[in-house]
């Protein structure tokens, strides 16, 4: 494990990768099997001398498909956000938002604002709420179905 702060970075911008591929996951058909073989490829890397770095990038490569998926506007099984959750479990990692119910509903709350700011082209009003929900930790994108966070 590697504890610079170049480590440190590295780590928490891969979480934020983990917790933004399994929150986006909707019930969909893709990535079911994969699923099942990541479990797998994950289980020998971990028999093998307890090899957690290894077993890490199994996982960190299935995080990638399912955002390659996702990104295709394909859907991804719920099997895989299980998976994910499992299994990163294993290694300690939560892959849930670090975000309290009070949080999450406040950050729908200024999501729904800005996306009526967004149709009323009160681009302004739009940009400082995305800036305040970043400056909280919070991700904004922007995509064709409307906004999202992830944190």
């Amino acid at each position: 494990t590697d504890f610079s702060r170049e480590g440190l970075e590295k780590a928490e911008k891969e979480l934020k990768r983990i917790r933004k591929a399994y929150s986006r996951i909707e019930n969909g058909g893709n990535l079911e099997e994969r699923a099942e073989e990541v479990r797998k490829e994950f289980r020998e890397e971990m028999d093998d001398d307890l090899n957690t770095a290894r077993a890490k990038q199994v996982l960190m490569r299935f995080v990638n498909e399912v955002n390659s998926e996702l990104d295709s506007g394909t859907g991804v099984s719920e099997r895989a956000a299980e998976v994910l959750e499992e299994l990163f479990g294993v290694l300690g990692v939560g892959v849930e938002p670090d975000v309290s119910d009070e949080e999450a509903g406040m950050a729908d709350i200024l999501m729904d604002l800005r996306d009526e700011s967004r149709e009323r082209e009160d681009y302004g009003t739009s940009d400082f709420i995305r800036d305040r929900l970043e400056e909280l930790g919070f991700d904004v994108e922007d995509t064709p179905e409307g906004s999202r966070w992830t944190k």
